[in-house]
């Protein structure tokens, strides 16, 4: 689906503005909001931009997180998975920074190049060379929550129980998910045993 730029442009800028008006304060809370009908447009405009930037090194791009599963609760952030060819050139980070990311590295996961956009965040980049495994699990994970109504309403009860506990302490956040993802992988990867 690739959306009309002349409409989603003007769109997404909207979408934005209220995120990107208040400078970042010395916290990053965790805040989680309902789903937002736009999340699927907004990775699809950001999807062009990074296309644009990037060129014949994108061997794809897919919506990943919460942002991507409707009717779960969100940070309203976009993540985004690209799976490149090979690694980044300095050239192609560069581009990405003219389209408004920051580079941060592998941010913790080898093999990764983490980029975040906006004041307060609205995108997280995570490149990786295709046939990483992380793609594979970011995949798994999302089409599972896709798939299975009663996973996505038990994810959004552990978010929202963290997110209360923990609102000022992001890192703990995602660190505390950690056990319901990794059953949530496992439980994926035994179906998919079973049906074969």
């Amino acid at each position: 689906m690739t959306p009309d730029l002349e409409t989603a442009i003007p769109l997404l800028v909207q979408l934005t503005a209220t995120e990107v008006a208040a400078p970042r304060s010395g916290l990053d809370p965790v805040v989680l909001v309902q789903d937002r009908g736009e999340w699927p447009l907004m990775f699809e405009c950001e999807a062009a931009l990074i296309r644009c930037a990037l060129g014949a090194s994108v061997v794809r791009l897919e919506h990943i997180g919460s942002t991507a599963v409707p009717d779960l609760v969100a940070k309203p952030v976009i993540d985004i998975d690209v799976a490149v060819a090979r690694e980044l050139e300095p050239s192609e980070i560069l581009r990405l920074a003219v389209i408004g990311y920051t580079f941060l590295g592998e941010y913790g996961l080898a093999g990764r190049a983490f980029f975040r956009k906006g004041d307060p965040y609205t995108h997280h980049l995570h490149v990786f060379v295709d046939g990483h495994p992380e793609l594979q699990r970011h995949l798994v994970f999302r089409d599972w929550l896709l798939a299975h109504s009663q996973s996505r309403r038990e994810y959004a009860v552990v978010k929202k129980r963290l997110a209360r506990r923990l609102r000022d302490d992001r890192a703990a956040y995602t660190a505390a998910k950690a056990p319901f993802i990794v059953a949530t992988l496992q439980q994926a990867m035994a179906a998919e045993t079973d049906t074969q």
